[in-house]
């Protein structure tokens, strides 16, 4: 029994550190720990945020956050295409997407095609997500995503002439 009480401590002092995260810079990032499929139920909020969001921009940008804890990103043009995946977790405002385990960024379009991220937070706001992200030179930024997937309307030598909605798979940009 003794050897029981005097482990618990311990085993808590041991969680409570794990669930903290700095980078080593020193600026406060999101907790580094994500369970996957094994997680808790989400919440309403973090359920409601499930599905394929896209940006507004020249090029098809779209987000799929998948209720296993990873999402998926893809940008496509008329003669390019990329994206990233990583791991999300739950926050107080929503979720937060992460790199996979072992990286400490990933590949987002912010105001470039491959500008390095730490995180980026989602919150819901009805049919839309806002998104606060942070690039690794420390930048923030902020962008809003619709609700639906889009592709590129491909007319011209100048690339996309447009969007519109569509219901094709996110192509696979990340390696299984």
């Amino acid at each position: 029994m003794r050897t029981t009480f005097l482990a618990l401590p311990f085993s808590l002092l041991f969680v409570l550190g794990a669930c903290g995260g700095t980078t080593s810079e020193g600026a406060s990032a999101p907790s580094e720990s994500i369970s996957g499929s094994a997680q808790a139920a989400p919440s309403e909020s973090v359920s409601t945020t499930f599905g394929i969001w896209h940006r507004e921009q020249v090029d098809a940008t779209n987000l799929e956050i998948k209720p296993d804890g990873t999402f998926l990103w893809s940008i496509e043009g008329c003669d390019f295409g990329g994206g990233g995946c990583g791991r999300w977790q739950a926050d107080a405002e929503g979720i937060v997407l992460q790199p996979l385990e072992g990286n400490v960024s990933f590949e987002w379009s912010h105001q470039g095609f491959k500008d390095r991220v730490r995180f980026i937070r989602i919150k819901r706001e009805g049919e839309t997500v806002a998104i606060r992200g942070m690039i690794v030179d420390g930048e923030s930024f902020t962008q809003t995503w619709k609700s639906g997937r889009s592709c590129a309307i491909c007319g011209g030598s100048l690339g996309p002439t447009g969007q519109e909605a569509c219901s094709t798979p996110l192509p696979a940009v990340c390696a299984p």
